[in-house]
């Protein structure tokens, strides 16, 4: 772990989200990060989530301190309006260590740094991801099935799935599948399935 940039690990994720105040603009950035870059700032007005953009909308103070960071918007917030700050590090190396030349230790710590950043950052999002048991083949899900929402959970067996585009997470919703035949112009008896959203 870097002296200058202690990486702990975060139990949140390197995610947080904050009910603004009326007015409020100031967020508080707790977990470390490298860059300006780095963050991605959610506004959720309405049940309606957008990005915002840097610089335009929100500037960051705090890259590359051990002390906490914070994200200030252009526009503050309405009441009960939810901001999410996301830590999402660009995959990119910071430092360019040459065949034998001089190396900078604090270039190298940097480096390890940022790969430990990316690595927390890459198992929050394997964990929030739907995953196949062990054992069993990898599936996809029928793109009929993905829609927009803004709510999150884990998705059981026979439950459809929604999908959320700030945060890519599965929540059920009870559907009731009909078993039926029909008969095919063959005069056959064909066995068919028919599920249905309640």
């Amino acid at each position: 772990m870097s002296v200058v940039l202690p990486i702990q690990p975060d139990a949140q994720g390197r995610v947080r989200t904050y009910t603004a105040s009326a007015g409020q603009t100031e967020f508080a950035v707790p977990f470390p990060f490298q860059d300006d870059k780095d963050l991605v700032v959610f506004h959720k007005v309405g049940g309606i989530t957008s990005e915002l953009t840097l610089a335009a909308d929100f500037t960051v103070s705090g890259a590359g301190t051990a002390a906490s960071g914070s994200i200030t918007l252009s526009v503050g917030a309405e009441a009960g309006d939810l901001i999410t700050v996301v830590g999402l590090a660009t995959l990119e190396r910071v430092t360019s260590i040459v065949r034998q030349g001089l190396q900078a230790s604090a270039a190298i710590d940097a480096e390890f740094d940022r790969a430990r950043i990316i690595q927390q950052e890459l198992r929050r999002d394997a964990d929030r991801s739907f995953k196949a048991p062990f054992g069993d083949a990898p599936g996809d899900l029928p793109p009929r099935l993905i829609e927009q929402s803004g709510s999150s959970a884990s998705m059981p067996r026979g439950s459809r799935s929604q999908w959320c585009p700030e945060r890519p997470t599965l929540r059920p919703l009870p559907i009731h599948i009909r078993a039926g035949t029909q008969q095919t112009r063959h005069g056959r008896q064909r066995r068919r399935l028919r599920c249905e959203l309640t």
